[in-house]
């Protein structure tokens, strides 16, 4: 949710307390807090959360796991500690790494060496975040020089650490070039936290490029190509009792497009709802 509004604190239009009273108000049941500045108080962000009844549901955060200088791991993996410390602080019951910089990864071999950097660090974190209660995720990223992007990407990381599991994000998969319900399918059993944003194929190359040679622009949801009827609806019978996260990354005013969004998204899961019911 932060991360939908990142345009408006980035120009100073709205602090983090403006996006809790608009999460507020939309009728969000909680927020996901991109996290950059980790010398906060938490007491702080507590106070925002109590004075608008709001909670986190989860805390995102981008650490460079992937580095390949010692001392600088070792730092990054304290870093993720402290993160995980302060979701215990917040109550908030998951944190998101995305464990690597994609800007930072410039090859194919970048890309394999960072990988088992990535996947050593995640195997110390992850029995932290469990010892504290909380739990570990990873997102399947929309940059096809992460080495967590395709289904198998993200899988082969999960299956090497015990206890890590995943936000699945919807829309992403189309940059792996996977079907995003067929994704949906294989990556359920780790899935426990969701992410939800719309993207359209355009010509602009300066936008996401996907595996297959076309570009994805992030755009309003229900003005693009995701299908959530029926993500809602494996959802459902599935009884996934986890969050929807809401994700805006485009170009419309942030609000206005998170209030289209949230009245799409709302509109689809009603209908479906509402067919399981006549069932």
């Amino acid at each position: 949710m932060t991360y939908s509004l990142v345009s408006k604190m980035r120009s100073g239009e709205m602090k983090l307390e403006d996006v809790i009273a608009f999460a507020e108000n939309e009728g969000f049941d909680a927020i996901e807090l991109l996290m950059f500045d980790f010398s906060r108080p938490t007491g702080e962000i507590k106070t925002m959360l109590e004075n608008h009844q709001m909670k986190i549901s989860c805390i995102n955060a981008f650490v460079d796991l992937a580095v390949q200088q010692e001392d600088t791991h070792s730092d990054n993996i304290a870093l993720c500690q402290q993160i995980i410390d302060k979701a215990v602080e917040l109550s908030a019951p998951m944190v998101m790494l995305v464990p690597a910089i994609p800007q930072f990864i410039a090859s194919e071999e970048d890309k394999q060496k960072g990988l088992p950097r990535i996947i050593s660090a995640l195997q110390k974190i992850t029995p932290y975040a469990e010892s504290k209660g909380v739990v570990l995720t990873i997102e399947n990223y929309p940059a096809l020089q992460t080495p967590f992007c395709s289904v198998a990407e993200v899988t082969n990381i999960l299956d090497q650490v015990p206890g890590l599991k995943l936000t699945f994000d919807y829309g992403n998969m189309l940059v792996a070039g996977e079907d995003p319900l067929k994704a949906y399918e294989m990556l359920k059993k780790y899935t426990v936290n969701v992410h939800l944003k719309d993207w359209q194929f355009v010509t602009e190359e300066t936008e996401t490029q996907s595996v297959d040679g076309r570009y994805l622009k992030s755009v309003a949801h229900g003005q693009g190509v995701m299908d959530y009827s029926s993500l809602f609806t494996k959802m459902v019978s599935d009884g996934y009792e986890g969050y929807c996260s809401f994700e805006y990354e485009g170009e419309l005013d942030a609000i206005d497009a998170t209030r289209q969004g949230m009245e799409h998204l709302r509109k689809q899961l009603d209908q479906v709802m509402a067919r399981g019911l006549h069932h």
